[in-house]
């Protein structure tokens, strides 16, 4: 995988990962932001990408897109995608569901304003660590509290990658 500097120094660790796919791919897009209504070329590419209209006539800059970030990646795995795939609970049925979440695994969250989905790509004491489209109009990685994730979902790999595993984190992202 090629580096990027878009990377916290403490997650600088993610760059050794040689996968899964779709965690390396999210990797890249570390830093991308959504930039306000109808200018938001990534968001537009995204939507073509995948073949939706959903986004065709993108103009409001709260409009939440962590569910087309996750189906993105999913469509460049050849995954299918859950319906209504945008809305972020609806990743509870992708894959299958996994005990304990690890390496690439996609987890859902209760959020007050609904829902929030990303990737798992480590955790710490009380928080997991994801990688996903946040409400903070950009692709980063975050902290979300343990007790508001809702599943973990396992992709459907056709071959399980070498290092999906548990990845005991700090909490400023570094391994432990």
């Amino acid at each position: 995988m090629g580096t990027t500097n878009n990377i916290p120094t403490k997650y600088k660790w993610l760059e050794k990962e040689n996968g899964p796919v779709h965690l390396t791919e999210a990797i890249q897009f570390l830093g991308k932001d959504k930039v306000p209504a109808s200018a938001n070329r990534i968001l537009q590419t995204w939507n073509t990408e995948i073949g939706t209209n959903a986004f065709k006539d993108y103009d409001a800059d709260a409009v939440s897109w962590n569910g087309l970030f996750l189906a993105v990646l999913a469509t460049r795995s050849g995954w299918q995608l859950p319906k209504d795939f945008l809305w972020a609970l609806s990743w509870n049925s992708f894959g299958t569901a996994s005990p304990q979440p690890m390496l690439g695994d996609v987890l859902t969250f209760i959020r007050p304003s609904g829902g929030a989905v990303g990737i798992y790509v480590g955790e710490d004491k009380s928080s997991y660590h994801i990688i996903g489209a946040r409400d903070a109009d950009a692709v980063t990685l975050h902290r979300l509290d343990k007790r508001k994730c809702y599943r973990f979902r396992r992709p459907p790999y056709t071959t399980l990658p070498l290092n999906v595993r548990v990845v005991k984190l700090t909490v400023g992202g570094g391994l432990v």
